[in-house]
């Protein structure tokens, strides 16, 4: 079963966007982002093993071995084009441990958009949620946003969703970025939500570290699912625009702890 979900068809794009979803959820969240990304962009939807059209696969519950079938997940997309990735949460795990490993294949990522995780260069937050009781892992997710409560409605659903949550979390809860891991070269923008209280803004400025190209930094009110409300079109247009600013020549960097960024820091509203 195919890893992807497309919302559109792009008849001719300059570069491909990549997503990547939280933890305990699907590539089905960013359905309305997408509505805000220009023709030319290629928008494709990453699903993990044990949701969506892949149910029957087993989840996976290391970082390592979800990064690795990421990457090969990523041999069903066809043409060779630039590619954007972003992640929310798991997700920007996912997405900036994918980066690292393409930029050391030597097929680099054009850009980085990472949101609701702090930098690795932060000490994790101590964290076994994936080892709670049913009952707390659920209020827990609830209480955190981005969980529809219609999956307490019926027992399959809360089986199906514990399933996959539990698996995630602890990838999550186990994961720890390498001392020696690879620094990339690509602009990395950070999306950050001031009442955030797993990534606030002073956390994700620290992603500037992970990359010797331009870093911004762009804050919405809100907490860690500030874009599944109305902020949903402002985080898509930022992200638009974000791309879009790829080709401007003036896109560059100053020093910032010997790393050439920009740091532009930014309440969209």
């Amino acid at each position: 079963m195919t890893a992807w979900l497309r919302p559109r068809p792009v008849e001719n794009p300059r570069l491909r966007l990549v997503m990547f979803h939280h933890a305990g959820g699907s590539g089905s969240t960013f359905f309305n982002i997408v509505k805000q990304m220009g023709e030319d962009v290629d928008v494709v939807l990453h699903e993990l093993p044990g949701r969506g059209r892949r149910y029957a696969q087993a989840p996976i519950d290391q970082m390592s071995e979800m990064v690795a079938q990421v990457a090969r997940d990523l041999g069903e997309l066809t043409g060779e084009l630039p590619l954007a990735l972003f992640g929310h949460s798991l997700g920007a795990i996912v997405a900036s441990e994918l980066a690292r490993k393409l930029t050391r294949d030597g097929t680099p990522p054009l850009w980085l958009g990472v949101s609701g995780r702090q930098a690795p260069t932060v000490a994790p937050r101590a964290s076994r949620l994936h080892l709670l009781p049913d009952d707390e892992f659920l209020h827990t997710m609830l209480e955190l946003g981005g969980t529809p409560e219609r999956v307490l409605q019926e027992p399959e659903f809360v089986r199906m969703f514990l399933r996959l949550a539990r698996a995630d979390f602890t990838a999550v809860d186990s994961y720890g970025a390498r001392p020696d891991r690879t620094i990339l070269g690509c602009p990395i923008h950070a999306y950050a939500a001031v009442d955030d209280p797993w990534a606030p803004p002073a956390l994700m400025e620290n992603w500037a570290l992970e990359t010797g190209g331009p870093f911004h930094l762009s804050r919405f009110d809100g907490g860690h699912f500030y874009f599944t409300d109305d902020s949903c079109a402002r985080l898509g247009r930022q992200i638009a625009r974000d791309l879009t600013a790829l080709g401007d020549p003036g896109f560059r960097g100053t020093a910032l702890n010997d790393q050439p960024v920009t740091q532009s820091v930014e309440l969209v509203d």
